[in-house]
C-alpha cells in the first residue's frame, strides 16, 4: 500500500476520534470501554476486582522481503542452504488481573507458544516444529489522570525468560538448532514500560498506546534479541449495548539480534541469521468486541483481525500474512 494510503488510514481514524462528543467520565463498562484485543494492559479496575483471561492468536507468514522488495526461495537458496516458505506461530495466554487500588491495576500472564515452519532445501520440502511454555510477564497499570471522559494510564513490567531457547529440530537425520523465531523466549530478563490513553464519547471510545521491549543482558546462548517499539492508535464505534467494532493502525519496529548463539549456523537458513531479524511493520486490525449482561455478566469475547500494509524487513525475512486474535475475559 502507497503511504498516501496510510496516510489516509490515519487521517480517517482521527476523524472518527473528532466526530464524538466527550463523555464526563470514561467506564469500561461498555463494548467498547476495552481496546481491540491485540492491544494489551490497556485498562485498570475497581479497587478489589479481579480479572482472568483467555487469549488465542495466530499468526500466519508466507514469502521473503529483503527491504520491501520480495524475494524467491531460489535466489535465497543462492546465499543459504534453505529458504523458509511459510511459518505459523500460535501463542496461548493466560493472563490474570488484580486491583489493589483503583489507581493500580497488577497484572500476570503466561505463555505457551507453537511454532511449524516449511521450508525447501535444494529442491526437497522440509518441516520443523517448536512447542512449550514461552516467557512470562509480571506488571502492572497506574492510573495517573482521569478526567473529562479521558484517562491516562502508565504501564510497567518486565518479562521473565521462562521460555527456551536451546529448541532443537531434525534436519537432514540430524537434531539441529532451530532458528531465532522459532525458540520459545529472549532468554533473557526483559523491561517493558509505556502509556496509554484513553478517550470515550457518548457512542464512541477511541485511545492510544506506546509500549517498548527493552532487553537487559545476553542470555545464556550468548544473544540479546532486538528491542521492540511499538505504537497503536484505534477507534470504536459502540452499536448496541453488548456490541462494539473497532479499527487500529499499529507500527512496530524491531532490531537484530546481537550476538549469535554458536549452535545455530546461520548459512543453514535466514532465520538463524542474526543479521535477518530486524525491520518494521505496518498493520490495520478491524475486531468485534461483545460485552455480556444477565446471567453471563462480567463476561466478554473479542476478535481482531490484523493485516499488514506495509513491510521492511532486513532480510531475507519471512513477511507477515495476517494475525487472528480471539479472547474471553471474565471481571468480577
Amino acid at each position: 500500500m502507497r503511504q498516501s494510503h496510510v496516510a489516509n488510514v490515519i487521517l480517517g481514524i482521527a476523524l472518527l476520534i473528532l466526530s464524538g462528543t466527550v463523555s464526563a467520565h470514561w467506564t469500561s463498562d461498555r463494548p467498547d470501554g476495552h481496546a481491540p484485543m491485540g492491544v494489551m494492559a490497556d485498562h485498570v479496575h475497581s479497587r478489589g476486582e479481579w480479572m482472568v483471561a483467555l487469549q488465542h492468536s495466530r499468526m500466519s507468514m508466507s514469502g521473503l522481503r529483503d527491504g520491501s522488495d520480495w524475494v524467491s526461495p531460489m535466489a535465497v537458496q543462492e546465499d543459504y542452504h534453505a529458504a523458509p516458505l511459510g511459518m505459523d506461530m500460535d501463542m496461548s495466554m493466560l493472563m490474570l488481573m488484580y486491583a489493589p487500588s483503583d489507581r493500580l491495576t497488577l497484572m500476570g500472564m503466561l505463555h505457551h507458544m507453537d511454532s511449524s515452519m516449511e521450508s525447501a532445501m535444494h529442491g526437497m520440502g522440509s518441516s520443523m516444529e517448536t512447542s512449550g511454555l514461552g516467557d512470562s510477564f509480571l506488571g502492572g497499570i497506574y492510573k495517573a489522570l482521569d478526567a473529562d471522559g479521558q484517562q491516562l494510564l502508565i504501564n510497567f513490567g518486565v518479562s521473565l525468560p521462562t521460555g527456551s531457547i536451546d529448541e532443537d529440530v531434525p534436519m537432514m537425520g540430524m537434531d539441529m538448532r532451530a532458528g531465532y523465531p522459532m525458540q520459545l523466549g529472549s532468554g533473557t530478563y526483559d523491561l517493558m514500560p509505556g502509556m496509554t490513553w484513553l478517550g470515550q464519547g457518548d457512542h464512541w471510545s477511541w485511545g492510544a498506546q506506546a509500549m517498548a521491549t527493552l532487553r537487559l543482558g545476553s542470555n545464556d546462548e550468548s544473544y540479546t534479541l532486538g528491542d521492540e517499539f511499538n505504537l497503536t492508535a484505534w477507534a470504536a464505534r459502540r452499536l448496541t449495548s453488548w456490541l462494539s467494532l473497532s479499527a487500529r493502525l499499529e507500527q512496530t519496529q524491531f532490531g537484530n539480534v546481537d550476538g549469535a548463539d554458536p549452535a545455530m549456523n546461520p548459512d543453514m537458513n535466514p532465520a538463524a541469521d542474526p543479521r535477518n531479524q530486524g525491520g518494521d511493520r505496518t498493520q490495520l486490525g478491524v475486531g468485534a468486541n461483545i460485552q455480556f449482561s444477565g446471567a453471563l455478566s462480567g463476561h466478554r469475547l473479542g476478535l481482531e483481525y490484523i493485516e499488514p500494509i506495509r513491510e521492511r524487513l532486513d532480510g531475507p525475512q519471512m513477511s507477515v500474512d495476517s494475525t487472528v486474535v480471539l479472547a474471553w475475559e471474565l471481571a468480577w
